[in-house]
């Protein structure tokens, strides 16, 4: 799995929106917990890849690969989630119950789940041999030092960490968006004008093929669209804007091939027929926006695919009786700036 030569690419060589937001998505568990699922929350692996062993130290969570998560760097994304919610829901949040157990004891597996697969792609780094370059940890040791003297002495007594452990989870963070970066870089990332296109159409749905004939036939006699849709409109929806994928295939030929002010004939649905007015065939923003938008599903499955092929040989180590530490129950709520905030601020 290594490689000859090592790679380093530059802050500014990886700071596209796409991979900005994927790693977001990843970071903040949405595709760790589902879709990039191959570090599984680890209290899964006990019967599969997780040896739960005395050979890690005490403070020790786990271990996958080479990577070592500690109670001290898992408090910091513990306090991260838990600063976050707690100004938005009130400090009861925790002790609240969802069935048979505490919020704070879901929170707790999501939180494992997370940093499971934090530690995943870090090993991943490392085996495809990424590093930092001098300005990326320049601004790592930046971001940690902000973070970390922001701290009140609260805050410190109850995370217990210092300022190189707050660099490790930083340096932990940051790594991702390099993998991202590096995985999918030779994927077919490239959207058409065409594929991406939206239009914005006007349409009038009706039930029979003979009202729709009438409707088209008053239509290229020139009766205006919006009053026979005030006539014979079977649907709520007169006027949106759309993609492709928005509407069905035979919807899509026939509203993707008229141009501005053009009529299409009637269209065949499952429960009627359509006759759509064109108003503009191709809108500039927003079909640079939805582009984009399909780049990075693209990117995410390119990642994704990689990714879950690797994980299967990963093996892991569990540490149960150092997560027995670990908690979102207690009554200490941290008044620092957050964790993600000031990544945000240093990162984008």
């Amino acid at each position: 799995m290594k490689r000859a030569e090592k790679k380093s690419v530059g802050v500014h060589g990886i700071r596209s929106s796409a991979v900005c937001r994927l790693v977001s998505c990843i970071l903040l568990g949405a595709l760790l917990i589902s879709g990039l699922s191959g570090c599984k929350e680890v209290s899964e692996w006990v019967n599969e890849t997780i040896v739960i062993t005395k050979s890690l130290k005490k403070n020790e969570l786990f271990k996958i690969g080479d990577q070592v998560m500690t109670v001290e760097e898992a408090r910091i994304f513990l306090t991260a989630q838990k600063s976050g919610i707690s100004a938005r829901y009130g400090a009861e949040f925790w002790n609240s119950r969802a069935g048979e157990k505490a919020v704070g004891d879901y929170m707790k597996e999501d939180l494992q789940a997370n940093l499971a697969n934090l530690l995943c792609l870090n090993q991943m780094a490392a085996d495809r041999e990424l590093t930092l370059n001098k300005t990326e940890e320049e601004r790592i040791s930046q971001a940690a030092e902000t973070y970390y003297y922001a701290l009140t002495e609260d805050d410190k007594q109850y995370m217990q960490v210092s300022l190189d452990q707050v660099k490790l989870a930083y340096r932990h963070y940051y790594m991702v968006t390099k993998l991202v970066e590096d995985v999918t870089q030779e994927a077919d990332l490239e959207i058409s004008d065409d594929e991406g296109r939206v239009i914005t159409i006007q349409q009038i749905f009706v039930q029979d093929a003979g009202t729709a004939e009438e409707i088209l036939n008053r239509a290229q006699n020139g009766t205006d669209f919006s009053v026979l849709a005030a006539s014979y409109q079977a649907s709520a929806e007169f006027e949106r804007r759309v993609g492709r994928e928005d509407v069905s295939a035979s919807f899509a030929e026939a509203a993707f091939a008229l141009s501005s002010g053009e009529i299409s004939g009637v269209v065949a649905a499952d429960d009627g027929f359509y006759v759509i007015k064109c108003l503009n065939h191709f809108e500039v923003e927003a079909t640079l926006a939805h582009k984009e938008e399909m780049a990075a599903v693209r990117r995410q499955e390119a990642f994704q695919a990689i990714f879950e092929e690797y994980k299967k040989e990963l093996k892991s180590y569990y540490n149960d009786a150092a997560w027995e530490g670990i908690s979102f129950s207690d009554d200490f709520i941290p008044s620092s700036r957050g964790f993600f905030e000031v990544y945000q601020d240093f990162f984008g």
